[in-house]
């Protein structure tokens, strides 16, 4: 399968977390859909590693606040629906992050 569901559960918040997979490489999109910023939102995430951001449409590239500068994040054990790992973001508003498995 080229796609997984990590979070298609957080309605109350507008964001949905899956993955593509393509061989050995896997991709963590997290979409709000939302207009408030969240800090420290648990993303889940399947591997246990680093994922580095490739695509952030918050960028100021983008005209957007580029508020968050963190480019790696390091998953950590933490059941979350279907996942046993997440990475700890800050999500701005109306905002796309895509994250590559290391």
């Amino acid at each position: 399968d080229n796609f997984e569901w990590c979070n298609a559960d957080d309605a109350s918040r507008n964001i949905i977390v899956f993955e593509r997979i393509y061989k050995d490489e896997r991709i963590a999109v997290v979409c709000n859909f939302s207009g408030a910023s969240y800090k420290n939102y648990y993303a889940p995430v399947s591997m246990v590693g680093k994922y580095k951001l490739i695509f952030n449409s918050d960028s100021s590239k983008y005209d957007g606040t580029d508020t968050s500068r963190k480019r790696v994040f390091k998953s950590t054990p933490f059941n979350i629906g279907h996942k046993e790992h997440m990475i700890e973001i800050d999500l701005t508003p109306l905002s796309v992050r895509f994250f590559k498995f290391q």
